[in-house]
Order: C-alpha cells, then structure tokens, then sequence
C-alpha cells in the first residue's frame, strides 16, 4: 500500500504540551505502523526526542545517528539508546533496532579504547524500566546493556553498590557481574549477532503504540475530537425517531442535534429523551443510586479545586473513623456500672 500524501500527528501529550509531526510519504511506506495512521492522530505515550530520531532515519538515513549517540555522556546516551529502541520495537522497525545497536557497539568500542568508565546512575536503571515495561523482561537490548555495563566497569566493588543503590532487578544484577567478571570474553566485541533482532527467527513481535485520534489540540487548550453520536427523540411517552450524526463534539460544550438543537423548528433540545420499555418499570426504585459526590472523580477541574476536594474527602474520613472509634471507647469503658464491693 502506497502513502499518497502527508499526515500530520501529535506527539507526547503525556509528557507536556504535544509536538506535531509531519510524517512525509516516504516515512509512511517504510514503517506499517506509520502508514495506518490516520491524520491528526495523537500518539499520547510516546516520547519526542525518539521519534524525531526515527521519522528521520526512515527519511534521511541511518547515518544520523551519529549526531545523537555520540555525547560523552555515557549515561544519558544509554538512556536515549534504550528509549529509541524501544520505541522502534513497537512500531516494527526491526532493521533500526539493529542499526541502533550497531552503532553502540562502535560506540563502546570507542569507549573502551579510551578507557572510560561507565557508572551505574539513575539513568541507567531507568533505561533497564523503560525496556522491560514496552518490550518485556531479556530483550535483546537489555543483553546488550548488560555487557555494555559489564565491559566498561573497572571496579567490582564500586559496580555492586550502583547497582544495588539503583534498585536494578536480581536476574538483570547477576548477569553484570557474570559479564563483568569474564574478563576473557567480550560480547559486544567478538559477537554483535546475539544482540541482533532480525537473526532471530521468528523475529520478536511487540505490542504495539496506543493511538488516539484523530484528534487536534487547539491553541486556547479546547479539544476537538470527531465521534459519533446517537439521538433519540421522544413525544412524551413514546419514541418518535432516533438520529444518528457523525460531527466533532468540543471539549467544555454540550452535544447538539443537527435537527433538534435548533429551535426555530419549534423543537427543544429537551426533546431527547429516552425510550420508554413500559409503565411497569419505576427508575425511582430501578436506577442505581447515585454515588457520593466525595467519591466522583472531576478530571476537568482545576488542580486547585482537586487538592480542595481531597482534602474534603480524607476530612470526611477522619471525622467518620473518630466518631466510630469514641462511641465504641465510650460504650466500653463509660458505660460500664460501677462496681459497689470495696476491696
């Protein structure tokens, strides 16, 4: 299938305000993921900074990544190299993950020729996380960090306390320290293959990017997001029509029928109602209770008005659970007869 023209989407709004991207038609025929996304779609989950590394190695080519992997930073490049990995994991880019880990090995190579050492920071064990929550436990990159880790330590002493200082998992602990202690075996050096995705066969499928769209942000922070809705129009106690309409509902406004919202027709939009099943069916002793108003959660209000409004609940609580406990230490020990022996 052929991309005939460019789509635009948005990128991270878990993470702050989202980025738009223009994804060309070239980006579009070489990732499948890319291609049966839809204009305006929203990928909420996803990182910029990866993204922006694949859409332009799917356009530019691979030889771009040496203007992201090569900071002296070995960290904060390892963190990056686990994100983008994972990230081209689940959009089905198995030939990226490959170029990725490539260039990682020159990477280390370089960096054991200059002797650095790696230290186990908080950069290090987040990248661990990141690989394990989208491509699950002994991926291939999480191989490839073990003996990155591994081969640029220089002091044993000093790599068990980072790892235990960063909470790293015991399965992920042992395997640094095996690979640091075989001094006469370097995998990364003598055989990149066992960290390549595609010489696997079956090649490992990942779940995939959650997609929300289409959708589109506006400037004045409205969102419009297209839905379908159904009406149901009543006279009374009986159903007249049912509409269905296919618009844009926007975010702080009610949905309004394309027929009855309008009221020059003489109709209101109280006319929704809904069906009637028969006059045996009372809602007053039939429909759900409604909840307690300490108990419903109001996404759209303001942090101010939801920190007030947990603050109400836990006082509530507190006050409820006090009550209890002085009636049941007033039953016990106030309302006791005293005892008219004398000892």
């Amino acid at each position: 299938m052929r991309a005939n023209s460019s789509i635009t989407i948005y990128v991270g709004a878990k993470y702050g305000r989202p980025e738009p991207f223009t994804i060309s038609p070239i980006a579009r025929e070489r990732c499948a993921f890319l291609l049966s996304l839809t204009n305006n779609s929203s990928l909420i989950h996803t990182r910029v900074h990866p993204f922006r590394i694949i859409i332009r190695c799917l356009t530019q080519g691979a030889h771009i990544l040496s203007e992201y992997f090569d900071s002296p930073d070995l960290s904060t490049t390892v963190l990056l190299f686990a994100r983008t990995w994972a990230l081209a994991a689940r959009t089905g880019l198995p030939a990226l993950q490959d170029k990725l880990t490539v260039h990682m090995r020159d990477f280390y190579l370089r960096a054991k020729w200059e002797r650095k050492e790696l230290h186990v920071d908080t950069n290090m064990a987040l990248a661990f996380r990141h690989l394990e929550k989208h491509c699950g436990s002994d991926s291939h990159a999480e191989r490839f960090l073990i003996s990155f880790i591994g081969g640029l330590a220089h002091d044993e002493l000093q790599l068990i306390t980072d790892l235990r200082l960063r909470d790293i998992k015991d399965d992920v602990y042992r395997a640094v320290l095996k690979d640091a202690r075989a001094s006469n075996r370097d995998w990364i050096r003598d055989d990149v293959a066992r960290f390549m995705v595609e010489c696997e066969s079956p090649v490992p499928v990942y779940k995939q990017l959650v997609v929300r769209g289409p959708e589109r942000d506006h400037g004045n922070g409205v969102r419009a997001v297209a839905s379908a809705t159904a009406y149901v129009h009543g006279d009374g106690g009986n159903v007249v029509t049912a509409t269905a309409t296919a618009g844009v509902s926007v975010g702080g406004g009610d949905r309004i029928c394309p027929y009855y919202g309008d009221t020059s027709n003489g109709m209101h939009q109280d006319d929704h109602n809904p069906p009637v099943f028969g006059p045996s069916v009372s809602p007053s002793i039939y429909s759900p209770s409604p909840p307690s108003p300490l108990r419903i959660r109001r996404p759209n209000l303001e942090p101010g008005h939801e920190v007030r409004r947990r603050r109400v609940k836990n006082d509530y609580e507190t006050e409820t659970n006090y009550c209890g406990l002085f009636l049941l230490f007033n039953g016990r020990f106030f309302g006791r007869k005293r005892s008219s022996r004398r000892k």
